[in-house]
């Protein structure tokens, strides 16, 4: 009596896409509802604001025209983004003070001799650092700035290194820099073009690794992207997955229904509410503990990549089984070309009700026969 057809993977797929933009939208929907609860809590607003008071401590940034802390860069209405020396000033506070400020320990030896070394990249002539590796665009430093001088010849390597003569009008500072030389210092500190690095753009990316900024940021980070999406998926998830298919009689989602396809059990009766449990609960919480406590980047690749395994074991598996099938025991069906039944006891009713009708089919043929045989007697006797 049963007559079992297996979803096509056309539908299978489709129904899986269409479901997954489906629960995309309603996760969006509860992502950003999660946010804003997420940033209206006091805490939340404290961090914020200790990331903007530590950013400003740094003299990287700046408070711009409408309230918000930026980078502290000189606007494009300057055509020429601002001299060079705006961005030395900030650097050379940056590495000498602030870091020193923040840990005396680990930065301590941040001086103008570390800043001339290791930031605009001249020669280590007291061999104090040994073999390290300049980052651009340092490694080509000491093509723009060299060692001051005293009158007398000595080489000031604990005095800021100053631009090369080539760089001003003459070959001599006392005239000023070039227009091509201004424009080289600032890009070597700043470039506005944001195509090469910079030691500007090298500074801002250090202070957000310092264990200071760091911490804030990653907890700051946590309340406005992993605590909310996780509260998302953990209402959003179950939500469409399981609450939905609930409602309907043979636990499909909105696109199996929309498809005409439905869930039976492995054994080709209706499938137990438990069964719908298992179905979701494993990469419900996966996901929860992949958002939490693993990288941003890695979590979601790791659930991309159950989710691809997953879609490929249902369309080229034989049994057209996803992984969360094989968990609950359960199995996609074409409900239009499908017969089946609730349970065991079901199917031998309806059998036994078939087989009845069967019978009596037979009988009514039956009857039906002697009554046409009787007619044709009658006939022949007149």
């Amino acid at each position: 009596m049963h007559k079992i057809v297996l979803a096509t993977p056309g539908k299978r797929f489709g129904a899986a896409v269409i479901d997954f933009i489906f629960f995309l939208l309603l996760l969006l929907g509860l992502f950003a509802a999660s946010q804003a609860i997420f940033s209206s809590f006091p805490y939340v607003g404290e961090l914020s604001q200790e990331i903007e008071t530590e950013s400003l401590r740094s003299g990287l940034y700046k408070v711009d025209s409408e309230g918000n802390v930026v980078p502290d860069v000189t606007g494009e209405e300057d055509q020429v983004y601002g001299d060079y020396t705006h961005y030395e000033e900030k650097l050379i506070y940056y590495y000498t003070v602030y870091l020193p400020s923040i840990d005396f320990e680990q930065y301590g030896g941040y001086d103008n001799y570390w800043y001339n070394v290791h930031i605009l990249g001249l020669e280590d002539t007291r061999k104090e650092y040994g073999e390290y590796t300049l980052t651009a665009p340092s490694d080509q430093g000491d093509d723009y700035f060299e060692y001051q001088t005293s009158s007398d010849g000595q080489t000031l390597v604990d005095e800021i290194a100053v631009p090369k003569e080539m760089y001003y009008s003459g070959g001599n500072r006392e005239n000023g820099l070039t227009e091509a030389g201004r424009s080289a210092l600032r890009n070597f500190f700043y470039d506005p073009s944001g195509n090469n690095p910079s030691l500007f753009y090298n500074a801002v990316e250090h202070l957000s690794n310092t264990p200071t900024l760091y911490n804030l940021m990653t907890t700051y980070g946590a309340f406005q992207r992993a605590y909310p999406l996780a509260a998302a998926i953990a209402v959003a998830y179950p939500l469409y997955y399981l609450v939905i298919p609930l409602f309907f009689k043979n636990g499909e989602t909105l696109a199996k229904k929309m498809f005409g396809l439905c869930l039976l059990s492995k054994i080709d009766f209706q499938i137990h509410k438990g069964q719908l449990v298992l179905r979701v609960l494993p990469l419900y919480f996966l996901a929860i503990i992949f958002i939490l406590f693993l990288p941003e980047a890695l979590a979601y690749l790791l659930l991309l990549a159950i989710l691809f395994v997953s879609y490929m074991c249902a369309l080229f598996s034989s049994d057209r089984k996803a992984i969360h099938d094989y968990v609950a025991g359960t199995k996609v069906i074409d409900a239009k070309k499908s017969l089946f039944y609730h349970d065991r006891a079901e199917q031998e009713e309806g059998e036994a009700i078939f087989k009845e009708s069967i019978k009596r089919g037979s009988q009514i043929k039956e009857k039906g026969e002697t009554i046409v045989e009787d007619e044709e007697k009658k006939k022949l006797d007149i």
